[in-house]
């Protein structure tokens, strides 16, 4: 486990929190924890017993009943008590020979907290505090990718998506390659290439180089108004007091032909 690493890590506040052995935050309750040793993986440390760490623990279920921090304090998780809010359980000697640690029984694991901040905090003894560097317009904050940089406080930087960064300038500039209707760009173009910006279709349909809108359809649920006629991006009835996910949320996605996002309007809002 890696700043770098696919596995699943929870932020909280401006650090990112796992477990010694593995379980995640979303992770059911389950007695399953090897009582073997493991090491620490580079950039993390056991958590200290912070607010911030009583919380990350209290908030989620980790898949076990309990975590134990750095002072020995153990601290139930969602799984074992209600509320999210911190609880200790006790305190026990942790476990540890030649340099790894192990859990103390089946139900519990060892939180560990990353040396690094999140993109936009770098390290500066035990807080995260602000990067100082300012970034230029359509950038985002980094994560780092070497120890070298946890306690920098000129954080590194990229362009989003749909962008591409000049070496001359040290600007983020709009890609320049065409894509499609009811396309969008995905990822940030390589530095000085303002042509390789990555694209996908709003519809997960593509055929060819281009995207295909044949699953546009006509709104089931219309309401005019002074002449103009509405409709709910999800297509639901006006009238309707339902929750509905109709559409996929976490896609973009254009407005089906032959419709516009409604501007503000007096009607709009009526």
């Amino acid at each position: 486990m890696s700043n770098g690493s696919s596995c699943e890590l929870f932020q909280y506040s401006n650090r990112f929190y796992a477990t010694l052995q593995g379980h995640g935050p979303d992770d059911n309750y389950r007695c399953d924890s090897p009582k073997s040793f493991r090491s620490i993986p580079d950039g993390w440390t056991i958590a200290t017993n912070t607010w911030d760490s009583r919380m990350a623990i209290a908030s989620q279920r980790w898949g076990v009943c309990y975590l134990q921090l750095s002072d020995s304090s153990i601290w139930y998780t969602s799984s074992c008590f209600c509320c999210n809010y911190p609880y200790q359980w006790g305190s026990n000697v942790l476990i540890s020979y030649d340099g790894r640690y192990r859990t103390r029984d089946t139900c519990s694991d060892i939180l560990l907290m990353s040396l690094f901040c999140a993109p936009g905090f770098y390290l500066s003894g035990s807080s995260c505090y602000a990067c100082s560097n300012p970034i230029p317009a359509n950038a985002s904050y980094a994560p780092v990718s070497s120890p070298s940089e946890y306690a920098d406080s000129k954080c590194p930087w990229e362009c989003n998506a749909g962008f591409y960064q000049s070496s001359e300038w040290m600007v983020c500039f709009p890609c320049t390659n065409p894509i499609p209707p009811f396309a969008f760009y995905t990822t940030p173009g390589l530095l000085d290439q303002p042509d390789s910006c990555e694209w996908a279709c709003s519809s997960s349909e593509k055929h060819g180089e281009a995207c295909d809108v044949s699953y546009s359809y006509s709104m089931q649920h219309m309401v005019s108004y002074e002449g103009k006629v509405f409709a709910a991006f999800d297509d639901v009835a006006p009238t309707s007091l339902n929750l509905s996910c109709q559409r996929d949320g976490s896609m973009y996605q254009q407005p089906p032909v032959g419709w516009a996002l409604a501007p503000w309007s007096e009607e709009a809002v009526r």
